[in-house]
């Protein structure tokens, strides 16, 4: 609900020094700068009010040349109309801007495609619409209506709604597309002002091309110098001026100012992408490395696998060679079951022959060969132990070949006996 000192919306105004048409122009530009903001800001505390001045939203354009004010109430409005001059006496008027009071929204409607804007408008000055305009796009090389209509509201803000007879038809945000000259290729002017000298807007360069024929030189921005024209939406100069047109819309504020707002806003937003982008490098550096550490232990793991399995089918495939069987063999050493009672070792005669050999020259050849066969015998039989620490007599292969059959004698110390006193008896004594 509105206040009865409520205007509804906010209103712009201008505060600037007042013009003299007796003074040269360039003059003017010297001497239009204002005083300090406290001399202004007092003037206008005298006039409205302390309480009242706190109200207004001011802002500084033109490097100091005018001030911005804002305001809603109607009676702030009227008093600050009346000043013409400030406290040190600097002559100066308050009135309407002459841009910001305008804002402008866009409507679809199918009814009115063929319709006169001017009809349109007379029917919408009524509800705040002071004017129309139709968008039409080409076709064929020939412009077509289409049911885009941009109408221009007195005030700062758009509203939701308007009436077409008893259709309510939404209203949305109008952001104009960037000012561009087709002249020079520099945004910010059109081609009626501009006084720079004409470049072809295809590929950046000065040169004429008759009527009715285009360039057939590559493509190359004249802002960024790349492969497309001048006038390309893919450019990011037409981006960035895209989005200074998007906050003047929304802030209300000249393209000056949004200029420099977009300026101060791109400088911190700079800093911050520059560490972001930083921080983004080194983590997308230790991804990778760790990628790739993974991927060499994965290749080496599967080379080792590979290379246990041939080295399993190659053991199963290769028998053991011969000479491999007899190293083995020779070089095993005999355990302690190796001289147990149930093994028999054969023992040469060189190895085994420890007794002193006799002059057995003068003996009969019956008493020669009992010598033979006592000999034949200590030579085939040694005495070893077994696990019980027992004296065991073993035999030669040989040996056991020739007693097959006979009963084996029992291992005491009566064999050994038996012997020695054989070897010292004579021959009668058998």
């Amino acid at each position: 609900m509105l206040g009865p000192d409520d205007l509804g919306q906010v209103i712009v105004l201008v505060l600037r020094r007042k013009l003299d048409d007796k003074v040269p122009g360039d003059q003017q530009q010297e001497n239009a700068a204002l005083p300090d903001s406290i001399i202004v800001g007092a003037s206008i505390e005298l006039m409205v009010g302390v309480k009242e001045a706190r109200t207004i939203s001011a802002s500084r354009e033109g490097r100091g040349t005018r001030y911005i004010l804002r305001t809603s109430s109607k009676s702030i409005l009227e008093k600050l109309t009346k000043i013409t001059k400030l406290t040190d006496g600097t002559e100066v008027e308050i009135v309407h801007h002459p841009t910001l009071n305008t804002v402008q929204g866009i409507v679809y409607d199918t009814d009115t495609i063929n319709k006169d804007e001017n009809l349109i408008l007379d029917y919408l000055k009524p509800q705040g619409v002071h004017a129309v305009r139709r968008i039409r796009k080409r076709v064929n090389g020939a412009f077509k209506n289409t049911p885009l209509l941009v109408l221009s509201f007195h005030g700062t803000t758009v509203p939701d709604i308007v009436y077409f007879g008893l259709l309510r038809k939404e209203v949305r945000v109008y952001y104009p597309s960037p000012m561009i000259c087709y002249n020079c290729g520099y945004y910010g002017h059109s081609k009626k002002i501009c006084q720079q000298p004409s470049i072809c807007l295809r590929c950046a360069v000065q040169h004429d091309v008759p009527d009715g024929e285009h360039c057939v030189n590559p493509p190359n921005c004249l802002h960024c110098k790349t492969g497309h024209q001048t006038t390309s939406r893919d450019c990011p100069k037409y981006q960035e001026e895209e989005k200074i047109v998007r906050l003047k819309v929304d802030k209300s504020i000249s393209i000056t100012e949004a200029r420099r707002l977009y300026a101060e806003e791109n400088k911190r937003e700079t800093f911050a992408t520059v560490v972001q982008e930083q921080i983004q490098q080194q983590l997308a550096a230790k991804d990778l490395l760790i990628a790739t550490l993974q991927q060499q232990v994965a290749t080496l793991t599967k080379e080792l696998a590979a290379l246990k399995e041939a080295l399993k089918s190659f053991s199963h495939s290769q028998p053991p060679s011969p000479h491999h069987q007899q190293n083995t063999t020779t070089t095993q050493k005999p355990s302690s079951k190796a001289f147990s009672s149930t093994h028999v070792q054969q023992i040469q005669p060189s190895q085994t022959e420890r007794l002193s050999r006799k002059d057995q020259s003068g003996i009969p050849p019956q008493q020669e060969q009992r010598e033979n066969r006592k000999n034949n015998r200590q030579q085939c039989t040694i005495m070893t132990r077994s696990r019980s620490n027992k004296r065991h007599m073993e035999f030669s292969p040989t040996e056991i070949a020739h007693h097959q059959g006979k009963r084996t004698p029992a291992p005491s110390n009566k064999t050994s006996t038996s012997i020695d006193a054989e070897s010292n008896n004579g021959p009668g004594t058998s």
